[in-house]
């Protein structure tokens, strides 16, 4: 497998560049995996009155390595989505 690491600020683009980039070159079997899917903590959660999403400590940034590894080597992961419109 490719593996093709996009990362930028909140709300640059990473999506649509992902989209863009299978959309050119016709790929189908496509798995996008973001960052925002490793946040500890739900919107509401009190955390964010001291830490940001953009705070290593609140993401399980440990999962995401173990998942890319997994993946590169052939393996299954499972993976909540993030939802952002309702915050976990």
């Amino acid at each position: 497998p490719l593996c093709i690491g996009i990362s930028g600020e909140s709300g640059v683009g990473k999506t649509t560049i992902c989209d863009i980039i299978k959309y050119y070159f016709h790929l189908n079997n496509v798995v996008i995996l973001s960052t925002d899917d490793l946040h500890k903590y739900e919107r509401k959660n009190n955390i964010w009155n001291n830490i940001t999403h953009l705070n290593p400590d609140a993401n399980n940034l440990e999962m995401g390595d173990d998942h890319l590894e997994s993946i590169v080597n052939g393996k299954c992961i499972y993976r909540a989505k993030y939802n952002h419109d309702v915050g976990y």
